[in-house]
């Protein structure tokens, strides 16, 4: 074994689209702080500096508002695999209600506790006051940098590689320095202030206004048109059931023949009651999608124990039968576990 020199400028490139919003983060955030930190200084002189430092703490220490974006991205990558956009809006939706919780509460927990914070930093008597107001000011800014954290992230792993790079580089860069600047200078040193928590809030709606503009149809998650269906229930007999004929009633409306609908109904019905009978003491979570493409795909996904109802092993009458009506049918299956679910996906030929 010998290392061999490798090197590849698409690959590269490739990459950098991937991980450069978020490793630019700190980048952006140093520059900018250091530009700031010059005019400050140039401006406003030694003496107030200390309320700057303050400040600037407190939106680096908000850079943990990006782990809602974080914590949604390998969901949101699992659904963007599987083509299951129904998917990404459900997760979207949560991550978004989140964030805006999330940085209410650090609005509200910054404003409360201005003072504590203060005092923290050993703030000087002759500017505590000062550092309190200036506090309070950037705390209005908490909801819209927890938003802008998500969707940059959002953006970034739905392949929007522009927007993702036009939000983060203004967020943490242009705006951070150029906003600010433009405040002070007619409004004084409550304008670094003021601009600073203005940041995040012109920008959201500069996106805001630009992307519906732009993606009128599809704003603001930019998400394809297609034609899904998806339930969440917990699992019950009585919901087996219900999930069952809901399936074959979508089939149905879309013009598929009683082969099918036989089929699906089976399918998810013997499906749903595998899943009760693995756990008999368990409430089970479950996730029903069709995806009607070309071979129309039905995705079931569940919190229950893991079990592949794809595999050859037949421990069980009703696993004897779900595996012979699959090989009898021709119905191509396949099986993953995803953040500790279970996933079986099955897919039909339209005759």
């Amino acid at each position: 074994m010998k290392p061999i020199l490798y090197f590849s400028a698409t690959e590269t490139v490739e990459i950098l689209k991937y991980s450069y919003v978020h490793a630019s983060i700190y980048l952006h955030i140093g520059l900018g702080n250091m530009i700031l930190n010059a005019f400050f200084l140039n401006t406003f002189g030694e003496k107030n500096f200390p309320v700057l430092s303050v400040i600037v703490s407190i939106l680096q220490f908000a850079t943990f508002l990006d782990g809602i974006g974080q914590a949604a991205e390998p969901l949101i990558n699992i659904y963007l695999g599987e083509k299951n956009f129904d998917g990404i809006k459900k997760v979207m939706n949560v991550a978004t209600k989140s964030a805006l919780l999330l940085g209410i509460f650090m609005l509200v927990t910054v404003f409360i506790f201005s003072a504590n914070i203060a005092g923290f930093f050993d703030i000087d008597s002759l500017l505590f006051d000062t550092t309190v107001v200036a506090i309070q000011i950037i705390a209005f800014a908490m909801p819209s940098i927890s938003l802008l954290y998500l969707f940059a992230t959002y953006y970034q792993i739905c392949r929007h590689f522009k927007i993702a790079l036009a939000l983060s580089f203004c967020k943490d860069f242009v705006f951070y320095v150029a906003i600010p600047v433009i405040f002070s200078v007619f409004v004084g040193i409550e304008g670094i202030w003021f601009g600073m928590m203005s940041v995040s809030i012109i920008i959201c709606a500069i996106f805001i206004i630009c992307l519906r503009v732009r993606y009128k149809n599809n704003f603001p998650l930019l998400l394809p048109e297609n034609d899904i269906v998806s339930w969440d229930e917990i699992l019950t007999l009585d919901k087996v059931l219900e999930l069952r004929d809901r399936s074959a009633e979508e089939f149905r409306i879309r013009g598929f023949d009683s082969k099918i609908l036989m089929q699906v109904s089976l399918l998810v019905e013997e499906i749903g009651m595998s899943i009760i009978e693995n756990n008999p003491k368990n409430s089970v979570l479950a996730e029903l999608t069709i995806i009607f493409d070309e071979k129309p795909r039905i995705i079931i996904r569940d919190n229950g124990i893991h079990f592949d109802l794809t595999d050859d092993t037949v421990n069980s009458f009703r696993n004897f039968f779900i595996y012979s009506f699959l090989e009898g049918n021709n119905i191509d299956r396949r099986y993953l576990t995803t953040q500790n679910y279970n996933r079986h996906i099955f897919e039909l030929i339209k005759e």
